[in-house]
C-alpha cells in the first residue's frame, strides 16, 4: 500500500516539475543562485525513503540532507500519523546549488526552523486502495 502511494506521489511530483525543454543555456546562467540568497518559506514538509521535499504554494524544493533537515524531520514526526504525512512548516533557507544525490532542480538548505505545526485534517487527504 505504502509503495503504491509512494509511486503515485513520485509520478505526480515528477510530472508537476517538468521543465520547458526550450530553455536556453543563457537563461539558465542568468538564474544562478548566489550564496547570499536567504528567504523564509512556508509549506508542507515530507521526509520519506531518504528523500526530503518542501512543497510551497508556488514551487517544490528538494531539501539538502543534513543535520538541520534531520532536526526538522524529528520535530515533524510529532505530528505525523503515518510516515507519508506532510507537515506544515516555516523555515529560513538558503537556495543551494550543491551537487548531491537530489534530482531536484530547485534545492534548499535549511538554516533555521521557525515553526512546525499540526496538519489540518483536510490537508492530509490520503487515498487508500483496498
Amino acid at each position: 500500500m505504502k509503495k503504491t502511494f509512494l509511486l503515485l506521489l513520485t509520478i505526480t511530483l515528477f510530472f508537476s516539475c517538468k521543465t520547458d525543454k526550450k530553455q536556453t543555456e543563457t537563461e539558465s546562467t542568468e538564474t544562478e543562485v548566489t550564496k547570499a540568497d536567504e528567504l523564509t518559506l512556508n509549506g508542507s514538509f515530507i521526509y520519506y525513503d531518504n528523500a526530503a521535499v518542501l512543497q510551497t504554494k508556488a514551487e517544490i524544493y528538494g531539501v539538502i540532507t543534513d543535520s538541520m533537515m534531520h532536526a526538522l524531520n524529528n520535530r515533524a514526526k510529532e505530528f505525523k500519523k503515518e510516515e507519508t504525512d506532510m507537515v506544515p512548516v516555516s523555515v529560513k533557507v538558503k537556495l543551494s546549488d550543491k551537487k548531491d544525490n537530489t534530482a531536484w532542480e530547485s534545492k534548499i538548505e535549511i538554516l533555521e526552523i521557525l515553526n512546525v505545526s499540526k496538519p489540518q485534517p483536510q490537508d492530509n487527504q490520503v487515498i487508500k486502495l483496498q
